[in-house]
């Protein structure tokens, strides 16, 4: 069966124009750019109730244009630039964009994109008040049932950071999507009263499968803020986690309401205590206190509050997405995986380059003992040494191996202060490659399809600490 025309796949691409506004009352614009390993340049994240939820920019598009400059071919720096002197401009933001699966589409059949053919949206000139009034930091519970003419629940997922998590991609109006309290940009946290935050996201949309296979389906989720709220405050995220902490105000209040009305209240006289006041006369007789047994030794109260070890200010963050090209399949990247078992987490060291000159590495600019985090934009922490050695030997020549690194002392600060370090945070810096990258051609990525190159990368394993005998 042949798959759809020229004219289908631009129909479907839904190539857009977004004209982003700034709001006062809005910080930036809402959405994260995540540097790809070739251009164009992907919406990792669309805030919720933002400008730019509002101004029509999805989940995983590629943004090929801003303000009518051509960035599909542009760095990542320069697209941010661009972004950002137009943001300055005091006018409307404009980027041409398409979502990554059509774009690929596209580009294999040498479709072009014309902006004449684009849908344009545009971000309102101030906050919509369905913005302005929707509730912070509470995650929601809705149901959604499918009646018999009914051919989907109405909602469009798309996958979370690290193919982890799902988000609410898009809510088509006349569903029953679209008469819940179901957002744009909501993350998934319960199906059916299952936690699927941190599932695979492929499992995720089959879960999804078979709830529309019954017809109904609960699901419990968090707009973006709630969520980042909710992480960085280590609350738990769950229905049940919430609804035990419903109950357990719900008995605080209560408790408090009866403490209040049995505590007597003293009149002068002057006045007639109130008819819900108690007056002396409701006082209980009192009791003798107990006298404590002085000849036993008393133990000294221990204050039971936690005193957290103060963080340590950090003068400059040291963050850099760094790409490394080989000049030949003999050639080696220049680095050393070390795997400290103890810590777990992943260093890397430089090794000499060819003729004992600069490494590969160490000109795309990683040092010796950074910490790694990403590779080829996975991130790469809870893997262990042996998956992080063959995703390194997965990279074939002559594509690029791209590399997230921290120095220690950004590491350790992070690590401190328990938030996660990834390639969409504002500091990144993003290094120029070591060398210019070589096309991949057909014929070099089948010739070297079965080249494991055992010396692209010396790997070590840190040995584990022996308990020293008594």
């Amino acid at each position: 069966m042949s798959g759809p025309s020229d004219a289908e796949l631009l129909r479907n691409a839904n190539i857009r124009i977004c004209r982003l506004r700034v709001w006062p009352n809005f910080e930036g614009l809402g959405f994260n750019l995540e540097a790809a390993v070739r251009p164009p340049h992907v919406v990792r994240l669309v805030e919720s109730n933002s400008p730019a939820a509002a101004g029509g920019l999805k989940i995983l598009d590629v943004i090929l244009a801003v303000n009518q400059q051509d960035v599909s071919e542009a760095d990542y720096n320069e697209v941010r630039s661009a972004i950002k002197t137009a943001r300055d401009s005091n006018g409307p933001i404009e980027l041409l964009v398409v979502e990554q699966r059509f774009y690929q589409a596209l580009k294999k059949r040498n479709i072009p994109i014309n902006p004449s053919s684009a849908t344009t949206y545009n971000t309102p000139p101030t906050m919509p008040n369905d913005y302005l009034n929707f509730p912070k930091n509470q995650p929601r519970t809705t149901t959604i049932r499918l009646n018999k003419s009914d051919p989907s629940f109405g909602f469009e997922v798309v996958n979370g950071e690290n193919d982890i998590g799902a988000y609410i991609q898009e809510i088509f109006p006349n569903t029953p999507a679209s008469n819940s309290s179901l957002r744009k940009s909501d993350r998934i946290i319960e199906i059916d009263d299952k936690l699927v935050d941190k599932d695979v996201s492929k499992s995720i949309l089959e879960k999804l499968g078979k709830a529309r296979t019954k017809g109904i389906v609960k699901l419990y989720v968090a707009d973006t803020h709630t969520y980042k709220h909710y992480q960085l405050n280590k609350i738990p995220l769950s229905s049940k986690a919430k609804r035990k902490s419903q109950s357990e105000d719900r008995l605080s209040s209560n408790r408090h309401y009866t403490n209040d009305r049995e505590s007597p209240s003293i009149n002068d006289g002057s006045q007639r205590a109130p008819s819900n006041a108690s007056t002396l006369r409701d006082l209980p007789r009192a009791k003798t206190p107990s006298v404590p047994d002085l000849t036993r030794p008393t133990r000294p109260q221990i204050s039971t509050s936690i005193i957290p070890s103060p963080v340590m200010p950090l003068n400059h963050e040291d963050i850099r997405l760094s790409t490394i090209n080989r000049a030949d399949a003999a050639d080696t990247f220049g680095i050393e995986l070390n795997f400290h078992r103890r810590e777990q987490f992943h260093s890397l060291s430089i090794t000499p380059g060819r003729d004992n000159g600069p490494s590969n590495a160490e000109l795309a600019g990683i040092k010796s003992e950074d910490r790694l985090i990403e590779i080829n934009g996975q991130n790469i922490q809870s893997f262990d040494h042996d998956q992080v050695t063959q995703r390194i030997r997965s990279v074939k020549y002559p594509e690029p191996l791209q590399m997230l690194v921290a120095d220690v002392p950004t590491y350790e600060h992070y690590k401190q202060q328990s938030k996660l370090i990834h390639r969409s945070l504002p500091n990144v810096r993003v290094m120029p490659p070591n060398r210019p990258a070589r096309s991949v051609s057909p014929a070099s990525s089948s010739r070297h399809s079965i080249d494991t190159r055992p010396s692209s990368i010396i790997t070590r394993e840190q040995p584990k600490i022996q308990p020293t005998p008594p």
